[in-house]
């Protein structure tokens, strides 16, 4: 069974179809959910780590705060949040922005339908009609169901390095923002350039293993698109907009995630063990939690010497006929 699932596991790093990603997810969230001892909060990403923090939930709701705060939600008022997931982030900046009407699209209807529930009873003190400018809508990243020039912002919040591609998702965008409207991404980054030569080649098999072997779980995770700071600022200019700012904030992402990590990491196996029911899941689980494992220690490493961040743009669509 271990082997199995490993081959299984292997061969899906060749397909990279927004299927695939829908499937990934599906298999993956019940045990992030887990290991972050996450009951009901349906948070999805990274986090952003303060003062070796141990609570993970604290830390991914952190990360969501610093984001809307950087894409200045108190300016707009109707947003897109593309990829949005289970909807928590959304939640959550409707609380902090009362004003906002947020249109949450995703192509995993698995999670949009746990996200109605989410959305009408997000917290013991909340009414439905509290989130009632919240709409959840099932959509594709690069097929976007809204009318010319209608949304003042479209974000991205841990999500596009998933788009095929981000190209394809910031040409859609731009036909559906308001003139002067504004993306907001926020977005994992890696520099592959001194991992494989070439930048500009077609990466092959071999060079996947190279990645694989690298970048262990990440590779899993990223494994549409490994996008570097400068191909993600020339295609922004290349599709219409100016950025306005842009931070990277990689060493208080995944330098203390992994600490958080090696930290935790028996009550994290203990929390996921007691979850399975059978010897072979367990089997299977002690292979794919040593891969974690490592990965989590390359993730430090790798943030440490420059090759992996994480980065925060917001730019606006540049009017017609206005120089760049």
């Amino acid at each position: 069974m271990t082997i199995f699932y490993s081959v299984k596991l292997n061969l899906w790093i060749f397909k990279q179809t927004e299927r695939d990603i829908i499937k990934l997810y599906n298999s993956l969230t019940p045990y992030v959910r887990t290991a972050v001892n996450d009951s009901n909060d349906y948070m999805l990403n990274f986090g952003y780590w303060i003062n070796n923090s141990d609570d993970a939930v604290n830390a991914q709701h952190e990360l969501s705060a610093i984001f809307g705060k950087f894409a200045k939600f108190e300016t707009v008022e109707l947003i897109a949040d593309v990829g949005s997931g289970f909807s928590a982030p959304a939640v959550q900046w409707r609380s902090e922005y009362p004003h906002l009407r947020i249109l949450c699209v995703d192509i995993n209807y698995m999670e949009l339908s746990t996200a109605r529930k989410m959305v009408i009873f997000s917290t013991p003190n909340s009414s439905p009609a509290s989130f009632d400018r919240i709409s959840l809508i099932n959509a594709s990243s690069t097929k976007l169901p809204f009318g010319k020039d209608k949304l003042d912002m479209i974000v991205a919040f841990e999500s596009a390095q998933h788009f095929q591609s981000i190209a394809n998702f910031l040409e859609v965008s731009k036909s559906i923002l308001k003139p002067g409207g504004l993306i907001a991404l926020a977005i994992p980054v890696v520099d592959l350039k001194p991992l494989v030569k070439g930048e500009n080649q077609k990466i092959g098999i071999v060079k996947r293993l190279k990645l694989m072997k690298k970048l262990g779980i990440l590779y899993f995770s990223w494994a549409s698109q490994h996008y570097d700071i400068d191909t993600i600022s020339r295609s922004i200019a290349d599709h219409g907009y100016q950025i306005e700012e842009f931070q990277q904030i990689g060493h208080q992402v995944y330098e203390p995630l992994a600490e958080y990590y090696v930290r935790n990491r028996g009550n994290i196996r203990h929390r996921l063990i007691q979850s399975f029911a059978s010897y072979k899941q367990r089997l299977y689980f002690e292979f794919v939690e040593y891969a974690v494992y490592r990965s989590a220690l390359k993730m430090k490493d790798l943030s440490l010497n420059g090759m992996l961040d994480y980065v925060l743009i917001r730019a606006k669509k540049r009017e017609p006929n206005v120089d760049s």
